[in-house]
């Protein structure tokens, strides 16, 4: 990677270094309410990992202050992608967590965690979270238009551009892929 962009690529070793301490950090394990699991997923899902391998792939060169200034926005993008993912799964994980004998494995999911915080049934959890999930994309495309408006790069536009469309194919690969909604394991 350094050979094709090395600025890029440099951008990549924290978030990919972060990524990987996530999947083995103690916290897993541990139960967490809503706000605790979300700040958790922003680094298991790898949300800056996802957006430094777009504009790395996309040659996108940001200053320190723009990226500053879209750091709202990227918590609401990995709130979306996080939880999209979660409600996606959610059907698969629990009949994984009934059917394969993985010592030590925990079902880590949003679904779990609204539902235990509220007492909701699992379904009744999905419609919430799925309207969640609308609301952030609302509130990503009101920020990214206010951002725009307020003046901004091209190369800023277009990754903004790009997390949009990260999201709306997040959301179609999670509610489409076989890894999600397959029938059996």
């Amino acid at each position: 990677m350094e050979i094709l962009d090395i600025r890029l690529a440099h951008d990549l070793m924290e978030p990919m270094f972060d990524f990987w301490c996530s999947q083995t950090d103690r916290s897993r394990l541990e139960k967490k309410g809503i706000a605790g699991y979300l700040r958790y997923r922003e680094r298991d899902v790898a949300a800056q990992l996802l957006l430094a391998l777009q504009r790395f792939s996309q040659g996108i060169y940001l200053s320190k202050e723009e990226l500053e200034s879209t750091a709202d926005i990227e918590v609401l993008f990995s709130r979306h992608i996080s939880v999209v993912n979660d409600v996606a799964s959610w059907d698969k994980e629990c009949r994984a967590e009934r059917e394969i004998d993985a010592q030590g494995s925990v079902v880590s999911n949003i679904v779990q965690v609204l539902s235990d915080d509220c007492g909701f049934s699992p379904e009744s959890t999905k419609a919430v979270l799925w309207a969640m999930c609308e609301e952030w994309s609302k509130m990503v495309d009101e920020c990214v238009a206010k951002r725009i408006d307020e003046g901004c790069s091209d190369s800023l536009r277009k990754y903004l551009d790009g997390l949009k469309m990260q999201m709306c194919g997040n959301e179609l690969w999670s509610r489409t892929t076989f890894r999600c909604n397959s029938s059996g394991l």
